[in-house]
This record gives structure tokens, C-alpha cells and sequence, in this order.
């Protein structure tokens, strides 16, 4: 039997799952972190960052349970960000109390 056009998309498809899925999720945090920083958490609406994201607003839904969801990922998505680049400036061949004055 002949393979249809939407079969053949679905085997291109497979195998990319995961980096499209991590893509997506990570277009949708970025987006909601710049929603939130312009729109403010209260009016920030999904369809706006769904939209920034340049997805469907149900697409936002598969990966994050709601909006406060959505906020902890991104503000863990930060913090982390945060973090990393402070323990890249952490020394273990300086003293600690100069590298102190490092992040001041």
C-alpha cells in the first residue's frame, strides 16, 4: 500500500521528538519571562506568550500545568542561569574573602 503525505511527515518527524520537545519548551520559558518582565505576572495572558513563543496557546498546556507553573520553571530557568555564571567566577586558587569583593 502506498504511504500517504501525513505518514511520511510522521516518519520525518520521528526521531527528532526530543530536540523539537526541548526547543519548544524552551522558546515558550523565554517568551514567558518576557511577557512577565513587560505585561507584569497579572495581566500577562498565555495566549501572549503563546504567541511570543510562536505557538498554539494549547501548546503551552502539553508542557506547563498553568501559569503559576509556567512562572516557577521560568524563574528556575533564571536563578539557574544566575547561578551557573557565579560559580564560573568561583576561584579555588583565590581566598575567599577576595573573591567576595569579585561580585560586588
Amino acid at each position: 500500500m502506498k504511504e500517504t503525505h501525513w505518514e511520511s511527515g510522521l516518519k520525518k518527524q520521528k526521531g527528532t521528538g526530543k530536540k523539537n520537545t526541548n526547543e519548544k519548551r524552551r522558546r515558550i520559558i523565554q517568551a514567558a519571562v518576557r511577557v512577565f518582565a513587560h505585561k507584569g505576572y497579572s495581566l500577562a495572558k498565555i495566549s501572549d506568550i503563546a504567541n511570543q513563543a510562536k505557538v498554539a496557546t494549547g501548546t503551552v498546556y502539553i508542557y506547563f500545568e498553568s501559569k503559576d507553573d509556567l512562572l516557577q520553571h521560568c524563574m528556575n530557568e533564571v536563578i539557574s542561569t544566575k547561578l551557573d555564571a557565579i560559580k564560573a567566577m568561583i576561584d579555588p586558587g583565590i581566598p575567599a574573602i577576595e573573591q567576595l569583593y569579585l561580585f560586588s
